[in-house]
C-alpha cells in the first residue's frame, strides 16, 4: 500500500521534478538520472516531512527538489571545467588515508558544536531534525553550524 501511495504523489509532483530540473540543472544528457535523483528524493523527503514543524508537503518538496539540483548543478559545472576528472577512478588507498588525517586534522580546528555536528550528520548519518531535537537546537541552527564548520574546514584546506 505504502508503494502506492509513493507512485501516486511521485506522479503528483513530476511537474514539479521537471520543471526544477529545467531551472536549475538543464542538462539533457543527464535528464533520465536526474529524473530518478528527483523521485528519490521526493521519497526520501516524504519520509522526513513532518507536519508539527508548520511546512506545506508542495513548498517543502518544491526547496528539498531545488536544494538537490542547485548541487547537482553545481557538481556539474566543476566536473565541465575543471582539469581533472572528479569522478573517483580507483581505490587508491594511500591516498584515502591521507584523506582520512587531513579531515581528522580539519575536524580538530571546529569548535564542539561545529565537530558534534559534523560527526552527527555526516559520520553517523543524523538527519538535521533528528540533531535538533538531540542538541536542542532548532533545525536552522543546526543548518548553520554545518555550513560554518564546511566552511571552515575549506579555508583550512587552502
Amino acid at each position: 500500500m505504502e508503494n502506492i501511495n509513493q507512485v501516486f504523489i511521485i506522479n503528483q509532483f513530476m511537474p514539479l521534478i521537471i520543471s526544477t530540473i529545467k531551472a536549475y540543472a538543464n542538462y539533457p544528457h543527464l535528464y533520465e538520472d536526474l529524473i530518478e535523483d528527483g523521485k528519490e528524493e521526493i521519497i526520501r523527503a516524504l519520509k522526513e516531512f513532518d507536519e508539527e514543524d508548520g511546512a506545506k508537503l508542495p513548498w517543502y518538496l518544491k526547496v528539498r527538489l531545488r536544494t538537490l539540483f542547485r548541487n547537482k548543478q553545481k557538481y556539474e559545472r566543476r566536473r565541465m571545467h575543471a582539469d581533472v576528472d572528479l569522478e573517483p577512478c580507483g581505490y587508491d588507498p594511500y591516498a584515502e588515508h591521507e584523506s582520512k588525517i587531513m579531515v581528522e586534522e580539519l575536524m580538530k580546528k571546529l569548535d564542539n558544536d561545529e565537530r558534534e555536528i559534523i560527526e552527527l550528520f555526516y559520520f553517523s548519518e543524523k538527519t538535521a531534525k533528528e540533531i535538533s531535537k538531540m542538541k536542542s537546537i532548532s533545525e536552522t541552527r543546526v543548518f548553520y553550524l554545518k555550513s560554518r564548520a564546511i566552511e571552515k574546514m575549506r579555508n583550512g584546506m587552502q
